[in-house]
């Protein structure tokens, strides 16, 4: 919506940035895939087709129509001599590309693309323990909205991992006062005999520690960073 009234602006930057790509003979992501499709769309599809027996997709809930209908034409069907093998792996409860157009409708699709397909549903979880995984599974039983009413793929995680503390949601009114928590937590923990250095704070990504570093560093308590250089 913020984008809304500067499309005449926007299109004239799209039609330069084309034209340039052009001049230099250079491609772009979106292009690499546009190709793609508009190759195997050509007369010589046919013939790429016959490359592949078998493809194999990761991360299949964070695909978008341009990559279906690559992976659809990259394939020969059931009814070819010689059908390819598709395997897809994939979480709809995990989609998070939807600003790259991507659309978790292609996982649920995927035995309409490929009749015949057998689903395996992964279950066993290796990382966490029961008590995280009974609030994960309280989030994955919410209806997700399809077009026609059903939800995802159904699933029940669990673990051999059944001793763990339940975890606690905590609502902050802003990235300071979620600081603010995490150390008195930390503190607290360590009042109650677990070590600072058996205590550790995950995050999505590193610059997300940037304020909880600030509050620890203001309070004295030691840590290390691991997966991105300190504040």
């Amino acid at each position: 919506p913020w984008c809304a009234e500067h499309g005449d602006d926007l299109k004239a930057i799209f039609s330069a940035y084309t034209a340039r790509k052009r001049s230099h003979h250079v491609l772009d992501y979106d292009d690499l895939l546009l190709f793609w499709r508009g190759l195997l769309l050509s007369p010589i599809g046919a013939a790429m087709r016959d490359l592949f027996d078998h493809v194999l997709i990761d991360e299949y809930q964070d695909t978008n129509p341009t990559q279906s209908d690559i992976i659809r034409s990259l394939t020969r069907g059931a009814g070819d001599a010689k059908p390819t093998g598709v395997c897809a792996v994939g979480d709809d409860a995990q989609a998070i590309y939807g600003f790259r157009s991507a659309t978790v409708e292609n996982m649920w699709a995927f035995s309409e693309h490929f009749p015949g397909a057998t689903i395996v549903t992964l279950e066993q979880n290796y990382r966490s323990t029961s008590p995280i995984l009974e609030v994960a599974n309280r989030v994955l039983a919410q209806p997700v909205g399809r077009a026609d009413g059903s939800s995802h793929f159904a699933k029940e995680l669990w673990s051999s991992r059944s001793v763990g503390t339940r975890p606690t949601l905590v609502t902050a009114k802003d990235e300071g006062d979620q600081s603010r928590y995490v150390a008195d937590a930390i503190l607290d923990a360590r009042e109650r005999g677990f070590d600072l250095r058996e205590q550790a704070v995950l995050f999505r990504a590193g610059h997300h520690s940037d304020g909880l570093e600030l509050e620890l560093t203001a309070r004295d308590i030691p840590f290390v960073k691991y997966g991105g250089l300190k504040y």
